[in-house]
């Protein structure tokens, strides 16, 4: 089977403007008026994803129960296969708050940036000076048992047929954190009865929850971080593989 390009750049048409974010920029934005409004929006959101999901994208859940029932904040780990990933994985973990972390850039988007923060984006800073305050707001988000989503591939690459290599940022915070980590997997498979209709020579997907990873302990932090994203890695490789019926490129079908 054929591989896509890893340092294969994703565009959307558009360009964000520059983004400049204030020292005391509340990433995880805890204001009781900002939380009503995200309440309502994401509320509105997911009456649509409900629709999206099913007519559309064909999207199914698997593995929920690996995760039920757990209260404490994680790290939620997934590849990153299309615009819209991010809402699916929050709208179906619903067993506590989830946050997205994008890059700072994606802040730059007059409307959509808007929206996105509303719904719980939180950009990692690019300036040195900013980072101490976002790992300092994001230990403490942790501690108050909400959950960040990361998409460790770091770029967006629509469909691509298999799983990239990991950076090590969602592994860093989850092992400073003393965070378990929730990793997801979006798999591909072939379109069946209504889908077929609709999509012809694109995937229905599913999103499936894996059980939860806990970071084992190794002689230094760094090989800490190393051998959770290696290990995390080849775990949701393998799963993708074994499960996905249907590889795409191009809108073609890839033997």
């Amino acid at each position: 089977m054929k591989q896509y390009d890893d340092d294969y750049e994703y565009d959307n048409g558009f360009k964000p403007h520059e983004v400049k974010l204030k020292n005391n920029y509340p990433f995880y934005n805890r204001n009781i008026l900002f939380r009503l409004l995200s309440v309502i929006i994401i509320f509105f959101t997911r009456i649509y994803l409900f629709f999206y999901q099913h007519l559309y994208v064909g999207l199914r859940v698997t593995g929920k129960k690996s995760i039920k029932g757990n209260k404490k904040g994680k790290i939620i780990i997934a590849n990153h296969i299309m615009n819209s990933d991010a809402f699916f994985v929050t709208a179906k973990t619903r067993f506590c708050k989830v946050y997205i972390t994008v890059l700072q850039s994606n802040m730059g988007f007059p409307i959509f940036s808007k929206y996105i923060r509303i719904c719980g984006a939180v950009p990692i800073p690019t300036d040195r000076h900013l980072l101490k305050k976002f790992n300092d707001d994001t230990k403490k988000i942790l501690n108050k048992k909400a959950s960040i989503l990361f998409f460790p591939e770091a770029k967006l690459n629509p469909f691509c047929n298999h799983i990239r290599p990991f950076e090590n940022g969602a592994f860093h915070y989850a092992y400073k954190n003393k965070a378990d980590i929730i990793p997801v997997v979006f798999t591909f498979h072939k379109p069946r009865g209504y889908y077929r209709l609709i999509h012809k020579n694109r995937p229905t997907i599913r999103l499936n929850y894996l059980p939860i990873y806990k970071i084992k302990e190794q002689e230094t932090n760094s090989k800490t971080i190393e051998v959770a994203n290696k290990e995390l890695q080849q775990i949701m490789s393998d799963y993708f593989v074994k499960n996905s019926d249907f590889f795409y490129k191009d809108g073609k079908l890839i033997d």
